[in-house]
């Protein structure tokens, strides 16, 4: 039912109504003053500040012009005609937000309002709890007086391990026989439900009424977690790969397989399942020693780096506060001879302001000299920080080469060992003695290189590699 108020003139939030709109309590009032202290305040009051709007009852029908407001912490706008929930995506960072007594339909617009901790959307239309999956650290949520008709749709709550306040009174749903029970058991942390603190022998007995369901349901999220956790940990490791230029390196051996075109039929043979384990165990090992390796003396160039960085800005403090110390003593002489002037003879006058002539010149060639062996200090670091650094690289890249000529060494040993297997498979087909140990695929390969050879011997199987 849409509300009566809309037969009169919808209400533009402008910057007039934001400041009339910003709630100033008796603290923050100049000299805690009344109304008049108030709206001086309002009118003061930088927009970019502003931590609290109230806008109840104020006939808004489109939520707009909010742009600035970063600080904002508390939206109210209940009692309006509004619609949809939108353009209040920037304001990351409300803990509270009223949209009771509107006419929204749909859960909108929240997802990156991650501090959300309390939210209003009572009376509206709203059929469907959905899209706030992102706000992890709600705690109150009242969405009573809407249209939400499924059980189903309730367990949606469930993701919000820090809710402990619920108001679903006036859906269709909370006619449903099994409507608490069914809340107190999913809900997590639930303490109240639609205005009443629940009973614990209440949530136990609900707990228990659906026992099954709710153990299925751990069991999926245990596994979820499980899933999460996993891929949270690969993508870190992935990040710091990244981060020390060691993309793909993890996954090189996986790589490698997609790249060989002999792979298949290798793998068809009887000897691959037997000699791919031993060298896969050998490559991964001698894989990831090289990685971390290389992390630890990419943590060696970030230290470096740090350490340059930090030298290059102490000596430009130093180099700053000596250059500010001689200007304040000139000035500080300055001053002086300002204020004695007065009492004394003029020629006297001329002769210091003469002498602090040649100060002022004498103070220039202190700057420059400061300014030159600033210069030459930082060349020197920047010397010193490039030969360390170097020195790092090239440890790194030393490392890089024996690493890969090791990984060349092993990959063409295990190759040798898989021509050996294969011509000897071949040599007992073609000398015409069974084969019992092999697939119809490998025996099909071994025949066709019987008829391809015509005869030749070994090496066959090395030759087309």
């Amino acid at each position: 039912m849409q509300k009566a108020v809309e037969v009169v003139e919808p209400t533009v939030i402008d910057e007039q109504l934001i400041r009339d709109c910003v709630h100033i309590t008796a603290f923050d009032r100049p000299g805690g003053g009344g109304e008049a202290s108030a709206a001086e305040k309002k009118r003061e009051i930088d927009i970019e500040d502003v931590e609290t709007l109230m806008f109840s009852f104020k006939n808004v029908l489109r939520i707009d012009n909010l742009v600035g407001l970063d600080s904002l912490t508390k939206l109210q706008l209940d009692n309006n005609i509004i619609k949809r929930i939108e353009n209040i995506g920037h304001l990351t960072n409300l803990t509270w937000l009223d949209l009771s007594f509107n006419n929204i339909e749909k859960i909108e617009g929240l997802k990156t309002l991650t501090k959300l901790t309390d939210l209003s959307l009572y009376s509206n239309q709203i059929g469907v709890l959905e899209n706030m999956d992102e706000l992890e650290g709600l705690q109150v949520l009242s969405v009573g007086a809407n249209d939400i008709k499924t059980l189903e749709n309730l367990m949606y709550l469930r993701r919000f391990n820090d809710l402990r306040v619920v108001n679903l009174e006036g859906n269709p749903v909370s006619k449903d026989a099994e409507y608490r029970a069914y809340v107190m058991a999913h809900v997590k942390s639930l303490k109240y439900l639609d205005y009443r603190l629940l009973d614990q022998k209440e949530v136990v007995a609900a707990k228990e009424q659906f026992q099954d369901e709710l153990l299925q349901l751990e069991e999926h999220e245990h596994a979820d977690d499980v899933k999460r956790k996993q891929e949270a940990e690969i993508a870190a490791e992935r990040k710091k790969h990244a981060e020390a230029n060691l993309q793909g390196v993890a996954t090189l051996l996986e790589t490698m397989q997609k790249e060989n075109p002999e792979l298949p039929k290798l793998k068809l043979l009887s000897f691959w399942d037997e000699s791919f384990p031993e060298y896969k165990e050998v490559f991964e090992e001698h894989l990831k020693k090289f990685i971390d390796k290389m992390l630890e003396y990419d943590e060696k160039k970030k230290k470096e780096v740090k350490l340059f960085e930090e030298a290059l800005d102490e000596a430009r403090k130093h180099s700053q506060q000596s250059m500010i110390k001689l200007i304040s003593s000139f000035n500080d002489k300055k001053k002086e001879l300002f204020r004695e002037s007065s009492n004394m003879r003029i020629e006297d006058v001329r002769s210091e302001v003469k002498g602090l002539r040649n100060e002022n010149e004498e103070l220039l060639d202190k700057l420059l000299d400061l300014e030159m062996a600033h210069v030459e200090h930082h060349t020197v670091m920047v010397k010193s920080f490039d030969e360390n650094y170097e020195d790092l690289v090239r440890s790194a890249m030393t490392i890089i080469d024996d690493h890969f000529r090791v990984l060349r060494e092993h990959e063409d040993s295990f190759n040798e060992q898989n021509v050996l297997h294969a011509e000897e498979e071949y040599e007992r087909y073609s000398k015409g003695n069974s084969i019992d140990d092999i697939s119809e695929d490998a025996l099909a390969i071994v025949q066709d290189k019987v008829r391809r050879e015509g005869g030749k011997g070994k090496g066959c199987v090395g030759q087309q590699r």
